[in-house]
């Protein structure tokens, strides 16, 4: 049974530690991860052929426009539910190859699959929790937001600028904060012996003190993907099919490897400095 130490409020890292953390984690082992990233990703890939696959979808009668919406609903329930599931599972497979790079052993495909298999009902769960979660938390904020800009809005005139801005600002904000209190909740799904909600409760726990520099990383990170996607993607993008595969690849390429090498590096110095517990030694889960 593991004594943990007396809370420690200090912050176990500075955005600039975790920022050049995870790059570090992310390039050391790029080819395992990538692949890791975009298997488990092939079904969305599969999914979005099938829906628009046609190389240029043409809208000529009220029929096309409403067969292309019936598309477009069942591609949004896919990718949400691509993003909470199999966006969970890879980030535990990525999570089991930076753990043993760390360690200074090989992480291959096979291994991170092999880590993930083992504990994959809980590793979804925690991810269904989270989401969930998430949910009623966006659900109460819309509805207050939507009370209040109705009753600051004159009747038949759109909402202000400011007013929508705003909004969008206070979701931005509490996706960020959601993030930077629950990064680490899947490595822990992964790496220790508990439930989804224990998981979430470790992840609150050790991120205590260290949110700032997570929130701060966080909003680094997204901001470079949107610019990424505004300036190079989006130009090059012109048919339903390529906007759907080229976000998918994003996903898979870019911000899953990076998410799980954050959740990664972030769980290792936050259990050496919350517990005094060096996961490089202790991890015996995957030997």
């Amino acid at each position: 049974m593991v004594t943990r130490r007396a809370p420690v409020r200090t912050p176990a890292f500075h955005v600039g530690q975790l920022f050049t953390g995870t790059i570090r984690c992310w390039i050391a082992g790029l080819l395992p991860t990538t692949v890791l990233s975009v298997l488990f990703y092939l079904p969305l890939f599969a999914i979005a052929y099938l829906l628009f696959r046609e190389a240029a979808l043409r809208i000529e009668t009220i029929d096309d426009v409403l067969a292309l919406q019936s598309k477009l609903r069942i591609w949004a329930g896919a990718r949400v539910g691509g993003a909470v599931l199999l966006g969970a599972a890879a980030i535990a497979a990525i999570t089991h190859g930076v753990v043993e790079r760390l360690r200074g052993r090989s992480a291959g495909v096979a291994g991170g699959l092999a880590a993930t298999g083992r504990r994959l009902g809980t590793v979804l769960l925690t991810a269904v929790v989270l989401a969930l979660m998430t949910l009623v938390i966006f659900v109460v904020v819309a509805f207050i937001a939507g009370m209040l800009l109705v009753s600051r809005t004159r009747p038949g005139e759109p909402p202000s600028a400011f007013a929508l801005v705003l909004t969008a600002l206070a979701f931005g904000g509490i996706f960020v904060l959601l993030v930077s209190r629950y990064l680490v909740a899947i490595p822990a799904a992964l790496l220790e012996r508990v439930g989804p909600v224990q998981a979430i409760g470790v992840s609150s726990r050790l991120t205590a003190g260290s949110r700032g520099a997570i929130a701060l990383a966080t909003i680094a990170f997204v901001t470079f993907g949107w610019l990424l996607n505004r300036y190079v993607v989006a130009p090059r993008v012109d048919t339903v099919f390529l906007g759907a595969t080229s976000d998918v690849a994003i996903t898979a390429l870019l911000t899953t490897p990076l998410v799980a090498s954050a959740s990664a590096f972030a769980y290792q110095r936050l259990k050496l400095h919350k517990d005094g517990i060096n996961i490089l030694d202790a991890a015996k889960v995957f030997d």
